[in-house]
């Protein structure tokens, strides 16, 4: 990504880049996606998991209990109680915080984090939502000294 003249990142999350002109996310060398400040609508934040992680996991636990009810002998219960165990797990470890910036029209910036604390996508959050502030201010007040 070539910078605009005067252009200052201000912040930076993974693949993304806050500047004071626009975002801008990067996928490799030459391929990019810009949004200008003035054009953010909304940013979202979600979690990205796989449920049929957790369905897999609940099943295989219900399963491990019928089995023990029929055979309580045979320790195949504990195999698939086993195998449920270890769904739930890599549910929880498959969950990911996913960030959605969008313009007012055209395609949106998502983002997927792996492992980001609450505080760091907040403050992110905050910086995108400062700057666009800003970059609308400075607009506003260029409008109104052209028109006088």
């Amino acid at each position: 990504m070539r910078q605009l003249k005067d252009e200052i990142i201000i912040d930076s999350m993974e693949s993304v880049k806050l500047t004071n002109y626009r975002i801008v996310q990067e996928y490799g060398k030459s391929h990019f996606h810009s949004i200008f400040l003035e054009n953010i609508s909304s940013i979202q934040t979600q979690y990205k998991h796989k449920p049929i992680l957790f369905f897999l996991a609940i099943l295989c636990v219900i399963g491990g209990v019928v089995l023990f009810y029929i055979s309580y002998e045979d320790f195949s219960y504990l195999l698939i109680c086993g195998l449920g165990l270890i769904f739930i797990i890599c549910y929880f470890f498959s969950r990911k915080h996913m960030l959605s910036i969008s313009p007012d029209g055209g395609k949106s910036i998502d983002i997927t984090f792996g492992r980001v604390s609450h505080e760091k996508l907040h403050d992110f959050i905050t910086n995108v939502q400062d700057a666009k502030r800003e970059k609308v201010d400075e607009l506003r007040i260029t409008t109104c000294d052209s028109q006088n």
